[in-house]
């Protein structure tokens, strides 16, 4: 009886896309170290604080309260000056 073999899955090794990186939430965590979070991501991307795909993830990522209160103090300012105010 012979054994078929699968070969190895060579998918990861001969796609020249990265790996996605899921952005962290904030869960128990606090703000403060919830954005600590967000900055090693970022750095992961090699992206800006300030770039879309940062802020937005930063936003879905908070808990609902706080979300809101960043929505109302408005998407467009610099990320750091989101949370100063959610921190405040």
């Amino acid at each position: 009886m012979e054994r078929t073999t699968t070969p190895p899955s060579t998918s990861r090794l001969e796609s020249d896309e990265e790996e996605e990186i899921p952005a962290p939430t904030q869960g128990d965590s606090s703000v403060s170290e919830y954005f600590e979070s967000i900055k090693l991501y970022a750095i992961a991307r090699n992206e800006d604080l300030d770039h879309i795909n940062i802020k937005v993830a930063f936003i879905l990522g908070l808990k609902l309260d706080y979300a809101k209160h960043a929505k109302e103090f408005g998407f467009k300012k610099p990320l750091k000056e989101i949370v100063e105010h959610l921190v405040g």
